[in-house]
């Protein structure tokens, strides 16, 4: 009888020890950094309520496609996902300049010297005094949130510093869109891509580079997954902004330069590569063509299909940038590609 006991108890051990839902699952630690297209601007979550997140002014949505995407692989991995992505950033902001979200006056303080708000705000935000009179508040590097314990940074950068806010108010809001300044906004962009945005978006990489090796390895053990920006605005060709000094296609030129930023994003991918000596950033495509026919409407009417939001309504803030439906698409897009191969 004792001997059928034991024999019980340890099969029952085996099958218990096997059993793949009692499995340890390996950790898997995400950091999300880059801009609004990133943080979940203007998402709102299954309640259709828009939800943001701390730090004020980054507008982080916590049913963004990048939590999204990490849902999706808890079933396989212990998953950590972190938020550090914020509204407005440029590239600078993720590895050199901490962001400016704006200017308090010492007066309306009642005090002579700027708070410590990593204690009564937020960790990832402080002030700094800039002049006499006024306080900054920042947000400090994203790259501060990443280590060699990270396994997967997903970046989404780069409008920002072309003023994509800016352009988009100048071509296609309907309030404000006029042909000289919209064509105004793409000179801009191209000055800018012409001369050192490629280099801005290595020097970034290399960065985040530094941060995710350990200091007894050469090269890290995560990857960047540099995600493309989808198109913004529906291709129109019969969309035109005209006036006593200048005839544009918004849509069309808007698109070119979107086009023309993502070549420089993905050589920027590859030169990092290439002195890393294998495929640290992928350099991940194909949101421009899953996005096709559900962009933005440039006209201000209303596409019925769009995974944009539109600029209809007092969306000034959050237009342009991927509804909820949007959010969802990416993050499936993302999510087929499971851990990208760690």
């Amino acid at each position: 009888i004792m001997l059928r006991l034991l024999l019980v108890v340890v099969v029952v051990f085996i099958v218990h020890s096997t059993n793949p839902v009692h499995a340890q699952m390996n950790p898997l630690k995400i950091v999300q950094i880059g801009d609004s297209f990133a943080a979940g601007t203007g998402n709102r979550n299954d309640l259709g309520l828009m939800v943001e997140e701390l730090p004020v002014g980054c507008q982080r949505s916590p049913t963004n496609w990048g939590a999204r995407y990490a849902d999706s692989l808890r079933d396989r991995y212990d998953v950590t996902y972190i938020n550090r992505a914020c509204s407005n950033a440029q590239t600078d902001n993720i590895d050199t300049t901490p962001q400016l979200f704006d200017y308090i006056r010492m007066g309306d303080l009642n005090r002579r010297r700027c708070p410590n708000t990593r204690i009564v705000q937020h960790p990832e935000v402080f002030y700094e005094q800039v002049s006499d009179d006024f306080c900054g508040r920042f947000l400090e590097l994203q790259t501060n949130g990443i280590d060699p314990t990270v396994d997967l940074v997903l970046l989404m950068i780069g409008g920002n510093d072309i003023d994509f806010r800016s352009a988009s108010g100048n071509c296609f809001f309907p309030v404000t869109r006029q042909a000289s300044p919209c064509v105004g906004s793409v000179i801009n962009a191209e000055e800018i891509m012409g001369t050192y945005l490629q280099g801005t978006f290595a020097r970034a990489l290399r960065s985040i580079r530094d941060k995710m090796t350990a200091e007894d390895e050469d090269v890290p053990s995560g990857r960047v997954v540099f995600v493309d920006y989808p198109y913004i605005p529906l291709e129109d060709d019969t969309f035109i902004l005209e006036d006593d000094e200048n005839v544009i296609a918004p849509s069309i030129e808007f698109r070119r330069v979107q086009y023309e930023i993502s070549l420089l994003q993905e050589a920027a991918a590859q030169e990092v590569n290439e002195e890393t000596g294998f495929e640290f950033v992928i350099f991940h495509k194909g949101l421009k063509e899953l996005f096709a026919g559900h962009e933005m409407d440039p006209t201000a009417r209303v596409n019925r299909d769009a995974w944009m939001l539109d600029a209809i309504g007092p969306r000034l803030r959050t237009y342009y940038h991927p509804n909820r439906k949007g959010q969802l698409e990416i993050a499936e897009f993302m999510a087929a590609e499971g851990a990208f191969g760690l």
